[in-house]
C-alpha cells in the first residue's frame, strides 16, 4: 500500500508543477500583449510598405490538433543583407537559405526567407502592423490572419482553442488570394 500512496503524492506534485509552469507561460504571454513594440517610425514605414509587396502571412494546420501562424518574407539571396536588417531592427525572426526545389523552374533562383512563427513574436507583429497599417490588399490577408493570432490566445497550449473557426480562416485566407482579373483598368 504505501507503493500507491507515493505513487499518488508523486502524481499531485506531478501535477502541481506542471500548473505552476503553464501559469508562468500565460502571465509572459499576457505581458507581451500589454507590452509596447516600438520601433522607429521611418523603420515601421518602411516596413509596412515592404510587407506589402514581398510578404506571406500564412496560417497551417499541423495535424488535427494545433495550428501554426507563419509570417515570411522571401527574397533573392542576393538580397540578403535586406533581411538581416529587417531581423536586426526587429530583434526576433529565423533567417534561412533556400533552393529552388524540383517543381520550382530552373529560373528561379536560390533565397533566402525571414520566418515570424513564434506567438510572442507574431503578437509583436500585429503591434507593429496595426501602427504602421499595409495599404494594399495584403491588408485583407493581414485582417485574417491577425484574427487568427488572437484567436489562438495567449497560452502556448495547442488545445485551448477552437481549431475549427481557425481552420476556416485558413480557408477563407487562401480563397482570398486567388487572383481576380480587373476587366475594366480605368484611366490606363
Amino acid at each position: 500500500m504505501p507503493d500507491k500512496d507515493y505513487q499518488k503524492k508523486l502524481e499531485r506534485e506531478r501535477l502541481r508543477y506542471y500548473t505552476k509552469r503553464r501559469k508562468k507561460r500565460e502571465d509572459y504571454y499576457k505581458n507581451e500583449l500589454i507590452k509596447p513594440f516600438i520601433v522607429p517610425d521611418e523603420f515601421g514605414y518602411w516596413f509596412s510598405g515592404f510587407a506589402d509587396g514581398e510578404a506571406s502571412f500564412i496560417i497551417r494546420p499541423n495535424g488535427k490538433r494545433w495550428v501554426s501562424t507563419r509570417f515570411i518574407l522571401g527574397l533573392r539571396a542576393d538580397d540578403v543583407m535586406v533581411l538581416k536588417y529587417i531581423q536586426s531592427q526587429l530583434g526576433f525572426g529565423i533567417l534561412s537559405y533556400h533552393l529552388r526545389t524540383r517543381n520550382e523552374s530552373r529560373n528561379t533562383k536560390p533565397q533566402y526567407r525571414l520566418t515570424i512563427d513564434k506567438k510572442g513574436d507574431c503578437y509583436k507583429l500585429v503591434k507593429l502592423f496595426d501602427r504602421y497599417p499595409l495599404k494594399t490588399k495584403k491588408a485583407k490577408d493581414y485582417a485574417i490572419w491577425k484574427e487568427a493570432i488572437l484567436k489562438r490566445g495567449i497560452t502556448r497550449f495547442h488545445n485551448v482553442y477552437n481549431i475549427e473557426e481557425i481552420l476556416s480562416l485558413a480557408k477563407r485566407l487562401k480563397r482570398i488570394r486567388q487572383f481576380k482579373e480587373v476587366k475594366n483598368y480605368a484611366g490606363i
